[in-house]
């Protein structure tokens, strides 16, 4: 039985669409999801059961109880402006619920299976290729790596354990190297001096 590794990462395009799609339908529960979602590469589960009071808006914190952890550790993940920003929009047109994502229709009252709003908006942005949930976790890791972010702070942005988790996304940092390179060859330009 061979495992076979995941690597799916939504491109800059892929994303700016759906990003235009989700704003389009800003305001609507499953767009705010998603939107926080990106900006925050939240693990499902643990963005379903988001409730207000494991919110921090004006510190700008969500600290996920250790229940919907996978981890089984209380974590504290930052929370971007614009995430922020969206969830105090949403908390101030939202009836009273201690969840953020309520559902009528969960037993648990929030929601708990998001599949077939992603795939509707993805279809929308022209997202031709499947992209799951945990792609977009990937993709936020692999872009704090491809910045030049260190390991240690991917991990803190996931809510990662060990620094050792964000090995899948650190090989996408070239621009150290590249700059290394460029620096090495100085002012030699190998078309000219060909």
């Amino acid at each position: 039985f061979e495992e076979r590794v995941r690597t799916r990462r939504l491109n800059v395009d892929e994303l700016a669409r759906l990003w235009r799609k989700l704003d389009a339908a800003g305001g609507t529960l499953w767009a705010d999801f998603f939107r926080v979602l990106i900006l925050t590469g939240a693990r499902r589960g643990a963005l379903c059961s988001m409730r207000w009071q494991d919110l921090d808006l004006d510190g700008g914190v969500w600290v996920v109880p250790a229940v919907w952890s996978k981890n089984r550790r209380e974590m504290a993940l930052p929370l971007v402006k614009q995430a922020v920003d969206l969830l105090h929009h949403r908390k101030q047109e939202q009836h009273i619920s201690q969840w953020v994502w309520p559902s009528d229709k969960a037993a648990s009252g929030h929601v708990v299976n998001p599949e077939k709003p992603w795939r509707a908006f993805l279809k929308e942005a022209g997202v031709i290729e499947h992209a799951s949930l945990h792609d977009v976790r990937r993709t936020l890791g692999s872009n704090l790596a491809k910045s030049g972010v260190a390991a240690a702070t991917i991990s803190k942005a996931l809510g990662h354990v060990s620094a050792q988790s964000a090995r899948a996304y650190v090989h996408l940092d070239v621009e150290p190297a590249r700059e290394a390179i460029e620096k090495a060859f100085g002012g030699f330009n190998a078309t000219r001096e060909m």
